[in-house]
């Protein structure tokens, strides 16, 4: 057992001294990305470690940035610390055998972490893999960007999969990584660290790849209580035929996916199921929101031939005209939620398809492509709910209205009220609506920024204190269809988290569409309560007909002028008539007694 333990300490040694003295070589395939031509690039980078004072180079390119330098020290220091040796011993210095003039970006700091500690342990790397992410110093693995166009090129070089940086099932890097992993057939494995690395940089064990699913959530239907909050001054028929709308294009999406990414359309049809299920207990909101939130992931699946820059732009393109071309219709007393949730909406998608434009044609890398595209899809949901809105808003009739003042007015103070919480999608799509004197979008853009931009709008209430606030919000938002909707919608998500363990997150969000609910329910009553009546009449058929009766009035009365005129006129001529007769007789009596006087004899005097 000595001279066999003997022997491995002079192999030991004598490896060491000629590691010392000669160096020792390895290389690993790092991808790159040439930037502003959503193209990539593998690299081999290659390191020679020899002994020395702890100088870090790196060769190769005509320039190199200092983001790459820094990333390279840090690889050399962990790794070092990691075999056990110090890392002033030794110099280490990298070859990138890249064709770009020049290399920045730190996106090879696992690369090169993984390049030391082969070197320093005697271990080759297998050959026929590539790696992406940057290093910390505790050789934690931090993002990337441009995996999409890197993976391009490790499947044109013939890589055989890939180590990328773990993001998260929620993140969307992680449902990028999946779509990159289908559309090249290369395995991705997520790492958080070196060590976890160090397991599939050796030999291709295990290599699974990353997995996409929707998971299977237990609504625990069998104990959810059918939902109990009614609304006044509406119809539900309407918002089931909103509901069903958004369940059927998103099972539209779904259906689309293609074979590229397999099991994932029927995942998503068997969400669509559930979301069915939840609208047939009442909860009719919850039930749209839920299947809404998946239609972007369906839409990108579905879309997967149009992660081109042109492709994308033409999609987007197509999306933001259709959300031009919509129109509301005339607010009546009937149909004025959905004519200003529609309002509301196509605000929204709007802005999210100017967003989602810039982004395409500003883009970098393929992946700010893609993640244009999913934004887009958000778009065209939003615009495909507001134009079925004013769909519904049509059909439903009643008298015509207009805002009065006072929702003017309301609206702008609770504009005002939001602006403590810090700029966000809803008040930004609340100015635009007071800005275009969409005075109720604005009123009710309003309520959403001041809930749900409130990032502490759940204060430090006790779940008790807030199921308590819960209950006695949605009590108080019966008026009108979205603040009963919103209170179920409440309700469902109170029920979720009192069925979980600390479920703090679905108590949170029960609380927030409490609020909001009972904040939209007093604006409808300011709308209802306010409201101005209008006639059927276009508003110049309404001038002309105003024009007319005014002239006809005006004809009436210089006719009955002029006949009080003629009245009068005729009574003087009659009366002076009448007193030249009179007169002409008075005359006439005057003259006739006169002649007589003159021819009657005269009588003789006696005298007295």
């Amino acid at each position: 057992m000595e001279i066999k333990n003997s022997a491995v300490f002079w192999i030991a040694a004598v490896s060491l001294l000629i590691f010392q003295l000669h160096g020792f070589t390895t290389s690993i395939h790092a991808p790159a990305v040439l930037l502003n031509q959503d193209q990539g690039t593998i690299a081999l980078v290659t390191l020679n470690v020899t002994s020395g004072n702890g100088t870090v180079t790196i060769s190769g390119p005509a320039e190199v940035g200092n983001s790459t330098i820094q990333s390279a020290e840090t690889a050399a220091a962990y790794a070092a610390r990691y075999a056990g040796v110090s890392e002033h011993d030794y110099n280490f210095n990298y070859n990138i055998a890249d064709p770009s003039s020049n290399v920045s970006g730190p996106s090879a700091g696992l690369a090169f972490t993984l390049l030391a500690i082969s070197n320093l342990e005697h271990r080759q790397l297998y050959p026929n893999f590539t790696v992406t992410g940057t290093i910390e110093s505790n050789g934690n693995v931090g993002e990337i960007g441009g995996v999409y166009d890197k993976m391009q090129a490790a499947k044109e070089h013939g890589m055989q999969y890939a180590l990328v940086p773990y993001a998260g099932a929620d993140q969307f890097e992680n449902f990028l990584y999946y779509i990159t992993q289908q559309k090249f057939g290369i395995p991705m494995m997520e790492v958080s660290n070196v060590s976890e690395a160090l397991r599939f940089a050796y030999a291709p064990e295990n290599i699974s790849g990353v997995k996409y699913y929707l998971p299977a959530v237990d609504y625990h239907m069998n104990n959810l209580p059918q939902a109990n909050v009614t609304c006044s001054e509406c119809n539900l028929s309407y918002f089931y035929m909103l509901v069903n709308y958004t369940l059927g294009y998103t099972a539209g999406e779904s259906n689309a996916i293609g074979a590229t990414f397999p099991g994932v359309g029927s995942s998503f049809l068997g969400q669509i199921e559930n979301y069915s299920a939840i609208e047939k207990k009442g909860y009719l909101y919850t039930a749209a929101d839920l299947a809404f939130t998946i239609y972007p992931d369906a839409y990108l699946l579905a879309n997967s031939d149009s992660y081109t820059p042109k492709a994308a732009s033409s999609l987007i393109e197509n999306i933001s005209g259709y959300c031009r071309s919509l129109t509301p219709p005339q607010l009546t007393s009937a149909n004025y939620e959905y004519v200003i949730g529609g309002e509301l909406r196509q605000i929204w998608g709007e802005q999210q398809a100017n967003a989602s434009i810039q982004l395409v044609n500003t883009s970098q890398t393929s992946d700010q492509v893609i993640e244009g595209l999913d934004s887009a899809a958000t778009s065209e949901a939003w615009c495909n709910a507001a134009g079925e809105m004013y769909s519904i808003a049509s059909s439903i009739g009643g008298q015509n209205i207009a805002l009065s003042p006072a929702v003017k007015q309301k609206a702008i103070e609770e504009i005002n009220s939001a602006k403590a919480y810090g700029f966000n999608i809803y008040e930004q799509s609340a100015m635009q609506a007071y800005n275009s004197s969409e005075y109720g979008a604005a009123l009710y853009a309003a309520a959403y920024a001041n809930i749900l931009g409130n990032p502490d709008v759940a204060g430090n209430y006790t779940p008790s204190e807030l199921v308590s606030m819960i209950k006695a919000n949605a009590a108080n938002s019966t008026f009108g269809v979205w603040p009963s909707q919103f209170a179920n919608s409440a309700l469902f998500y109170m029920y979720q988290a009192n069925s979980r363990v600390n479920d703090t997150g679905n108590l949170t969000s029960a609380y927030s569409l409490s609020l909001l609910a009972r904040n939209l329910s007093n604006a409808n009553k300011l709308i209802a309560s306010t409201e101005i009546n209008v006639t059927n009449a276009a508003p110049s058929a309404i001038q002309a007909s105003s024009i007319s009766s005014l002239l006809s009035n005006q004809t009436q009365e210089l006719e009955s002028i002029s006949n009080g005129i003629s009245i009068i006129y005729g009574t003087i001529f009659v009366i002076l008539i009448v007193m030249i007769a009179i007169l002409v007789f008075i005359i006439a009596i005057y003259l006739k007694v006169g002649k007589a006087l003159q021819v009657v004899p005269k009588k003789g005097r006696r005298n007295g």
